[in-house]
C-alpha cells in the first residue's frame, strides 16, 4: 500500500454492501473502507465494520465523520436514503454519493416511480393507485386482465409485489395487504409476460455510465413459484444482453431517467436501477425503479467490474462522469442462502424467510472452504458471536457467486461450492441459472 491512504464510509448492511466494499478495495489498493453498520464476520484488514453507526440514526454517522478523516460517504441502503442520510451529511459539509431523500421517493413509493416514468415517456404497464380496499376490489372486478398488486411503500418481509394469476389471487392480495399495513395504499398494474431484466447505471446528476445487466430470480421456489421476495439469486450477463438491447436501454430508459432527474432538479448521485420486462415485441417496459443497486444483482455484477471505483465516485462528485466501465467478461451466478425453518413441521410458528418469522442464531460452517477460483462469497445476515463463531442474524444470510466462461459453468461452480456451507434451516433455490 502506498503512503497516500484513501478512506470511504459505506452505509449499508447486506450482501450488496459487502460487494460494494469489495469493489472499492479490489479496484484500488490504497482504499480503506469503513462499513457501517457492516458485518463483524468480514475478515479483511481493509474493510472495517463500524457497528455503532446506525442505518437510520444519521447523527451516529455525523459523529464518526467528525472524528475520522473520510474522503466521502457512499450511501446504498434504501432505509438510509429514505430518512435523508444524504441530505443531512451534505448539509454538514461532508462529500456524499447517493440520492437525496426526495429522489429516494422514486423507490419507496411505487406510485411516485410510476408517475415519474409516465411523465418522462418511459414505457410502463397500465396501472391505477388506490387508498380504499373497496375501490381496489371494484377495479379488479371491472378489468379483464391479470394484475400485479403492489404495496405503495417499503416492506420488511418481501418486495411488496403480489403477482396474481386470476381475480381471486388479486382479491386475496388486497385482503392480505390490508391486514399487514396501517395505511392501505396500493398500485394495481397490468401483469406483463416476458423475460425480466435488471438495468443499472451510475449517475452524477448530469451524466451516466451503464453497468452490466442481470436476470434476478425473485420467486421463493423453483420454477418461479411462490411469493415474490427481495431475490433468491441472479445471473449476469443477461441472456438478452446484446447491442440492440443496449441501444434500447440507453435511448429509451436511462437517458430519459436522467433527463427527468435533471428536469425535476433532483439531487442524485450513485446507482439507479430500472427493473423491466422484455415483452414479445422486444419492447422493455419498466415495472419498478430503485435508487440503489439491486440485491442480489450486486453480488453477481460488481465482482466483474475492473474499473477503479474510487476514481469513478470522485468523477461523480465533480459531475464529470466520463469513464466507461471495464469488465472481466466472466459470467456469474449468485445464489442466496436463506434462513428457513429449523423444524420439520411446515406449520411451525417460525416458517423461515421470506414466508414469515425465523429463528436466528444458527451456527454457520464451511465459509472458509470456498474455492476462490470458482466462487466468491458475500455476507449479509450473519455476525460473529461471543465465541467468534458465525451465526445467522436475518433472512438472507449470505450469497455464493459462482464464476465461469459462461452461465452453465458459473452455475455449476456456485452449486458445487455452496454445498460446503451449512447451517440449521439453510434453504436456497436449486435452479438459479436456468431459464
Amino acid at each position: 500500500m502506498n503512503d497516500i491512504q484513501k478512506t470511504v464510509l459505506v452505509i449499508d448492511q447486506s450482501g450488496r454492501g459487502h460487494a460494494i466494499c469489495d469493489l472499492f478495495i479490489r479496484t484500488d489498493n490504497d482504499v480503506i473502507v469503513y462499513y457501517a453498520p457492516g458485518c463483524s464476520a468480514i475478515n479483511n484488514s481493509r474493510i472495517i465494520s463500524v457497528p455503532e453507526i446506525s442505518l437510520t440514526h444519521i447523527d451516529t454517522a455525523l459523529d464518526f465523520c467528525q472524528k475520522h478523516h473520510i474522503d466521502f460517504v457512499f450511501v446504498s441502503h434504501i432505509q438510509s436514503l429514505s430518512v435523508g442520510y444524504v441530505d443531512r451529511l451534505k448539509s454538514a459539509g461532508i462529500a456524499v454519493i447517493g440520492p437525496s431523500q426526495l429522489s429516494a421517493r422514486l423507490e419507496n413509493s411505487k406510485l411516485q416511480g410510476k408517475r415519474f416514468c409516465e411523465k418522462y415517456q418511459i414505457s410502463i404497464p397500465q396501472y391505477k393507485a388506490f387508498n380504499s380496499v373497496l375501490a381496489a376490489k371494484r377495479h379488479i372486478h371491472e378489468i379483464n386482465y391479470d394484475v400485479v398488486v403492489k404495496i405503495d411503500s417499503l416492506c420488511d418481509m418481501s418486495d411488496g409485489a403480489y403477482v396474481c394469476n386470476n381475480k381471486q389471487d388479486a382479491l386475496s392480495a388486497i385482503d392480505e395487504i390490508n391486514s399487514l399495513v396501517s395505511n392501505f395504499a396500493v398500485v394495481i398494474e397490468e401483469k406483463l409476460f416476458g423475460e425480466e431484466i435488471s438495468i443499472f447505471a451510475f449517475v452524477d446528476g448530469e451524466n451516466y455510465c451503464l453497468f452490466p445487466t442481470a436476470l434476478d430470480y425473485k420467486k421463493v421456489y423453483e420454477n418461479n413459484k411462490g411469493k415474490n421476495c427481495d431475490g433468491m439469486g441472479s445471473i449476469t450477463p443477461h441472456t438478452s444482453y446484446n447491442n440492440k438491447t443496449i441501444t434500447l436501454i440507453n435511448k429509451k430508459i436511462i437517458s430519459r431517467l436522467l433527463h427527468g432527474i435533471k428536469r425535476e432538479k433532483l439531487d442524485y448521485t450513485g446507482f439507479i436501477y430500472a427493473g423491466g420486462i422484455i415483452t414479445e415485441s422486444g419492447e422493455i417496459k419498466i415495472i419498478e425503479i430503485n435508487t440503489r443497486f439491486g440485491d442480489s444483482e450486486a453480488e453477481a455484477i460488481l465482482p466483474g467490474i475492473s474499473s477503479n471505483f474510487y476514481d469513478l465516485c470522485c468523477q461523480a462528485l465533480n459531475s464529470n462522469l466520463t469513464q466507461t466501465i471495464k469488465i472481466d467478461n466472466l459470467a456469474r451466478c449468485s445464489v442466496a442462502l436463506v434462513q428457513g425453518s429449523i423444524a420439520s413441521n411446515k406449520n411451525h410458528k417460525f416458517p423461515g424467510w421470506p414466508l414469515g418469522p425465523y429463528e436466528k442464531g444458527q451456527r454457520i460452517t464451511g465459509t472458509d472452504h470456498i474455492n476462490k477460483n470458482k466462487a466468491d462469497i458475500f455476507f449479509a445476515g450473519l455476525k460473529l458471536n461471543e465465541n467468534a463463531e458465525m451465526i445467522t442474524t436475518s433472512g438472507r444470510v449470505l450469497h455464493v457467486v459462482g464464476k465461469g466462461r459462461d452461465i452453465k459453468e458459473a452455475k455449476n461452480n456456485a452449486y458445487s461450492e455452496l454445498h460446503k456451507i451449512s447451517f440449521l434451516g439453510m434453504k436456497f433455490r436449486t435452479d438459479i441459472g436456468e431459464f
